[in-house]
Formats: C-alpha cells, structure tokens, sequence
C-alpha cells in the first residue's frame, strides 16, 4: 500500500516518534505485527540511521546475523508496546536478553547535556543497547499509556502522544494528517456529485 514514507529511504524517512524505541520501530511500515514496508533493508541502512541518531559514530557495520537480530528486536519492541493486542513471552525475553550484561553509566554530553553510556560485548550494542534501555525506560513508566498508533492509511507507526487529553492522530500533520485531510476533502466533495440525480436524455427531434 502506498503510504506517506513509500517512496522514502532509510536516509529521509520522518524520525518523530517522540523517543528513540519509538523511532526504531518506524524504520519499517506495519500490517499489525507483520512488515508491510522494510527500511532497514541492508546493514548500511542500518548504520545510516544510527549515524542519523548520532549512535553509529566511530562503529562497524552490523553483519547480516546482526541485522537479523536487530529486525527481531524491533517487532518484540513493537509487540510490547502494543501489549493489549497481545504479546509474546519470547517478545519479553528478547528485550531482556538486550539489556543482559549492558554496563550504562550517565555521563556529561559535549552538549551540556547527560546522556547514556551504555558498555557491551556485543557488537550490536552500538545500536542495541540504546535502544534497549529507551524500550525498557517507556515500558517501566506511566508514560507507556501514551504510545498511541498513526491512524494514516498504511501507516500504523507508532509515536508518544504529548498532546493535551491525548487527542492527536497522526505521527505527523505534514504527512499522515495532511493525506488524511485531503482524503476526506475529496470524498466530502465526491459524494453530492455522485448522489445528483442525472440529468434527462434530450429526445431526438
């Protein structure tokens, strides 16, 4: 199904999931549990999108064992977001088994800012690690009754909404919530013409 993000690449696809698990589970469009649209095709795409969320500076590529791993991490995470559709205890314990052994401390960011040290043995963990411990944070917290789903058609991402009363509908007004807009426009303006009644057939003189 063609979507906003279709005719995109790893390198220009929206990031506005509102936290970084959320992001990573849109680096692929969703049929519930199922990719209906891959992102991460290859283990450059990968690396392009942690360069992206400054993650992959001064790491190797993921092998494709890696990328793999790293797919199924992502639909756990999904899974788990989206518990109430059900999840499955091996969802969990991949999860579980990313954050196993992660030695993360908090450090001072050249920004000013705190940011997560996360230490691995895993060669992933470049890209894993973070990821796990963003994942393990929203689930753990009062925040996960935000994760709400894009009511785009074909989109089904999934984004933090911070909105007052938790209104909002689209992982994005310029792309989702404009299409949809434009859709119900059409239709509004499609119907009086389809129910007009036609016009009589002039009679041969």
């Amino acid at each position: 199904m063609h979507t906003a993000e279709s005719d995109k690449s790893i390198a220009s696809i929206r990031i506005n999931g509102g936290l970084l698990c959320l992001d990573f589970v849109n680096t692929a469009s969703w049929a519930g549990l199922e990719v209906d649209r891959e992102f991460l095709c290859t283990t450059k795409d990968a690396k392009v999108w942690g360069l992206r969320q400054g993650l992959a500076v001064g790491h190797a590529a993921l092998s494709d064992a890696e990328l793999t791993s790293v797919r199924d991490l992502r639909r756990s995470i999904r899974a788990l977001a989206l518990d109430h559709r059900g999840f499955q205890a091996e969802d969990l314990a991949r999860l579980n088994a990313a954050l196993a052994g992660i030695d993360a401390v908090v450090a001072s960011a050249e920004s000013a800012d705190f940011a997560i040290r996360a230490h691995c043995t895993n060669a992933a963990a470049w890209l894993t690690a973070p990821i796990a411990l963003s994942a393990a944070a929203l689930l753990a917290s009062p925040e996960r009754a935000r994760i709400s789903v894009c009511n785009g058609e074909g989109c089904h991402w999934l984004f933090l909404d911070t909105s007052r009363g938790g209104t909002r509908r689209w992982c994005s007004m310029e792309s989702c919530g404009n299409r949809a807009k434009a859709r119900a426009h059409y239709e509004a303006h499609r119907q009086p013409q389809a129910n007009r009644p036609a016009k009589p057939k002039r009679r041969a003189s």
